[in-house]
């Protein structure tokens, strides 16, 4: 269960999925590669990440957190090294939106961009670093206010961002920023409208909010609103992308994605200050990504169980949990809200992505009590979720329960700290999304040291030659498969 108010209260982009043609069936001498049967771990290192970590040549680079501060850093895959690392500071989004670096590659260097801040001056220092030498201590700031953080452009050869240069202080402007020399140069077709919050590449919802105005969901490309409706209009009256959204990158001309309504009261009982959530009202909908028209669509989406919302969604399939039932009370306790009592009921839906057709759902049974299941790591065709409490294996493509056996691994996702940052341009300081890391663990959740090569490939992020790395808890730790 997602307390999505604090815990995601904004961006979970379900990443692209790319298919080609199909390739033809190998000869029949040529035998099918074999599956591994062993991992060995090859180092690993003390690093409290922020954010998925990235492969590029040669290095992996991530956000991590230092004395309660964000810093950006690589490490050299050969024997885990830290090459270098820098202080960063967030962009102006939404603490809920996820911090993460995007790297490039561009004539065989890899690159990463972050915003650092400038001594004696309140606007900041956007950095394109070599990802194996950092950054270059020759370098001439370049000058920015980061409306968003600097990600990977489509063409993935730039970095694009939305912000203000010092030079036109007042005027907003999509920018596009070529490594290596840092060249800024108006971007025209990852870009966002004015006063707009990204959901994915081509989607935003403007910042307009009733009484004096309405929120518009709509899709920009080449510079230019492709088309634009009120944002209730989706998903209904009340809604609004500051109550979460989750979306799913488009494909054969369909874009799929959840959106949700405030399903939260606040209220005073016997002197305690109490949070009640009634999380049935989500929606999940496919919409013509060339119009905006509504092609489809499901009520009371969530995620199933502590995953994200679409999480096991590929190509073709859309995986999401429909809350028969969902209601949790929440008590104040200093800054923060503690889970009182939790009553939760789902069932598991398998739907065509184009069409929205149901093609399989599977009861997931109630859940009771003060604490949320344990939350296993998955992939496309398998997701892990606990029924009666007992894992089960959903494959999601063939349509089929099977009880996890006794004494098998598996990887379970680990909250990492709280990291409490100031948002930009303020010295208040808020909760902000880090992610998550991953850790062996037996079926009841507990760590266990063995780790499971079956799902290797799901936890970890592919580091090339057979060899994944692992954002485990407190580490990042490199491992071989063979």
């Amino acid at each position: 269960m997602h307390l999505r108010r604090f815990a995601i209260a904004g961006a979970v982009f379900a990443g692209a999925v790319l298919a080609g043609c199909t390739a033809p069936p190998p000869p029949t001498e040529t035998p099918a590669p074999s599956k591994p049967t062993l991992v060995n771990t090859v180092w690993k290192v003390a690093a409290d990440l922020v954010g998925a970590p990235r492969v590029a040549n040669g290095t992996a680079v991530s956000y991590f957190r230092r004395d309660g501060k964000l810093r950006v850093g690589a490490w050299r895959l050969a024997d885990g090294k830290q090459l270098w690392s820098a202080a960063a500071v967030t962009g102006a989004e939404a603490p809920g939106i996820e911090l993460g670096v995007d790297t490039v590659t561009v004539g065989g260097r890899g690159f990463v961009a972050y915003v650092t801040s400038l001594r004696g001056n309140p606007w900041y220092d956007l950095v394109i670093a070599d990802v194996v030498t950092g950054p270059s201590k020759k370098r001439t700031p370049t000058v920015v206010w980061p409306t968003t953080r600097p990600i990977a452009c489509s063409d993935k050869q730039a970095f694009c961002m939305v912000g203000y240069q010092e030079k036109a202080p007042k005027k907003q402007a999509n920018l596009r920023i070529d490594p290596p020399s840092g060249a800024i140069s108006t971007d025209s077709t990852d870009g966002l409208p004015t006063n707009a919050r990204r959901l994915a590449y081509t989607l935003y919802t403007s910042d307009d909010r009733p009484p004096e105005g309405i929120e518009q969901l709509g899709s920009f490309r080449n510079n230019a609103t492709v088309w634009e409706r009120p944002y209730t209009s989706v998903f209904g009256e009340g809604a609004s992308s500051d109550f979460g959204w989750a979306w799913q990158a488009e494909r054969d001309n369909v874009i799929v994605g959840v959106g949700y309504k405030d399903d939260c009261q606040e209220s005073i009982v016997n002197g305690a200050q109490i949070l009640t959530c009634e999380d049935t009202n989500g929606v999940l909908v496919g919409l013509d990504s060339t119009s905006g028209a509504t092609l489809w669509s499901l009520d009371r989406a969530s995620g199933c169980q502590d995953h994200d919302p679409l999480d096991g969604s590929s190509a073709d399939r859309i995986v999401i949990c429909r809350n028969l039932v969902d209601s949790a009370a929440y008590r104040k306790k200093g800054d923060s809200w503690k889970l009182d009592s939790y009553v939760n009921e789902q069932e598991l839906v398998v739907a065509n992505r184009k069409t929205g057709e149901i093609l399989w759902r599977s009861p997931l049974g109630k859940t009771t009590g003060q604490a949320s299941a344990t939350s296993f790591v998955d992939s496309e065709d398998r997701m892990v979720l606990v029924v009666e409490g007992k894992p089960t294996i959903f494959d999601t493509r063939a349509a089929a329960a099977t009880p996890v056996p006794t004494g098998a691994g598996l990887f379970c996702e680990r909250n990492r700290p709280t990291l409490m940052l100031p948002w930009l341009g303020s010295d208040e300081r808020y909760d902000y999304a880090i992610g998550n890391d991953v850790e062996p663990c037996d079926l009841n959740g507990r760590a266990i040291q063995t780790i499971p090569v079956d799902w290797v490939s799901v936890a970890g992020v592919d580091a090339g030659d057979g060899r994944w790395l692992l954002p485990t808890p407190g580490s990042l730790t490199l491992v071989q498969l063979s």
